[in-house]
């Protein structure tokens, strides 16, 4: 491809290319790509995903389906929504009890925080905060929860609403699946909800995930469908699931994939970027119910400054002033 500077050449596996270097500056370059490759390998979320289970179970499933137990709630637990937090802890909105459980990486349970009712939706903003959806609350309030576990209410949906699935966007304004009226109903930062998008009649939406270009995606319990919503509220089908799924969690992968926990049919799916592929990855699990992936660290700043400057510290060696650099 031709630029106004020179010609890009692409190659389909490694080449030896031959620069004017001398060694300490061959020595910097190696390094200097070893650092570019470990800012540009993909971000995202860990191969394994977090599942809850109406049997109070929190259940691990691997990217090549293998399930494996992570965590049992106490007695009477009906966990729904899952989140992670900036730790790696990760919490489970129990509506069974009408609590918030906190459940670290090793498996360990206890009481995050107590709700008027029952939960179903669970996200984090940016600034650490939990918000929990009260499908069981007579005035349907969206909880504010502290990282301290201080419970507030945030939010009051409308009269008849039934709230379930929580996603953030990236301005920081929140979204909530109204299974009851068929919307989904944005909630600025203020704690001031507005329709954003009204699904098909007999719509019954769920769980709730945004992709990175900023479309949402609700699951619709009852017809066995996700749709994807535009930022500007435009709704259209975008995956058919098999009959009988009853779809509520969703949750996103590094690489776009979109996976659904389809708790009538015992099964999680995958679901390819553009929506057209549709595979069961992991079945006979006892009714799924949300999903969440674990956080990846990004690699930090400090990491790279550190490779540059270890670079910049190598010995001169008396060599010629051309070699072979393998990139």
């Amino acid at each position: 491809m031709s630029t106004k500077t020179g010609t890009i050449v692409r190659f389909s596996a490694p080449v030896m290319i031959r620069l004017p270097l001398g060694q300490r500056w061959r020595g910097v370059l190696r390094l200097l790509l070893g650092a570019m490759a470990i800012v540009a390998a993909p971000a995202g979320r860990a191969a394994t995903m977090y599942v809850s289970c109406n049997a109070r179970t929190i259940i691990q499933v691997s990217s090549d389906g293998v399930v494996s137990p992570f965590a049992t709630l106490p007695v009477n637990a009906q966990p729904y929504g899952l989140a992670f937090d900036a730790s790696g802890n990760l919490y489970a909105a129990d509506y069974g009890r009408g609590e918030i459980d906190k459940i670290t990486s090793t498996g360990a349970v206890s009481l995050f925080a107590s709700l008027p009712a029952g939960p179903i939706g669970l996200a984090f903003d940016g600034s650490g905060n939990l918000y929990a959806s009260g499908y069981g609350d007579a005035q349907q309030h969206i909880s504010k929860i502290t990282s301290n576990g201080v419970v507030s209410p945030f939010a009051t949906m409308p009269g008849g609403a039934g709230p379930t699935g929580l996603a953030f966007d990236a301005g920081g304004n929140l979204y909530v699946a109204d299974y009851n009226i068929q919307q989904i109903s944005r909630i600025s930062s203020t704690g001031v909800v507005s329709p954003f998008a009204t699904l098909p009649a007999n719509s019954f939406p769920w769980g709730l995930a945004f992709d990175n270009a900023g479309n949402l995606y609700a699951a619709d319990y009852i017809n066995n469908n996700i749709s994807k919503i535009t930022p500007g509220g435009t709704v259209s089908q975008f995956a058919t699931l098999p009959a009988g799924s009853a779809p509520q969690g969703l949750a996103f992968d590094g690489t776009g994939n979109l996976y659904v926990a389809a708790q009538g049919i015992g099964q999680i799916i995958q679901i390819s970027p553009d929506g057209l592929t549709v595979t069961g990855i992991a079945s006979g699990i006892t009714n799924p119910q949300f999903i969440a992936f674990a956080p990846v660290p990004e690699p930090s700043s400090f990491m790279l400054l550190a490779v540059v400057a270890g670079s910049l510290v190598l010995r001169r060696r008396r060599r010629r002033s051309s070699g072979a650099v393998q990139i």
